[in-house]
């Protein structure tokens, strides 16, 4: 946050979403926000968040991006793998 634009960090600050299963931890998003708060001057309010589907949101972005018409010009299908190995990566 403090990498970006000084007017838009009181912004970020307010509006931090975490996802991922790790976030479900008992406490991960009340020790996140304390700790990001210790980081912060005082007039800076913090403010964490996540909903209650966070555990699938990578999930459900990569379904909305793979059923993208742009985006299966972008695929790797086995036979490429096959040929390239990890190398196809760095080619797509």
């Amino acid at each position: 946050i403090y990498s970006c634009d000084i007017d838009l960090r009181r912004s970020l600050f307010n509006n931090i979403i975490v996802s991922g299963g790790t976030t479900l931890l008992s406490g991960f998003i009340e020790r996140l926000n304390k700790e990001i708060k210790q980081l912060t001057p005082q007039s800076i309010d913090v403010n964490v968040s996540g909903t209650l589907d966070r555990m699938y949101g990578a999930w459900i972005g990569g379904s909305i991006i793979a059923t993208h018409s742009a985006f299966s010009k972008r695929w790797i299908n086995k036979s490429a793998y096959e040929e390239y190995g990890s190398n196809v990566f760095m080619n797509n």
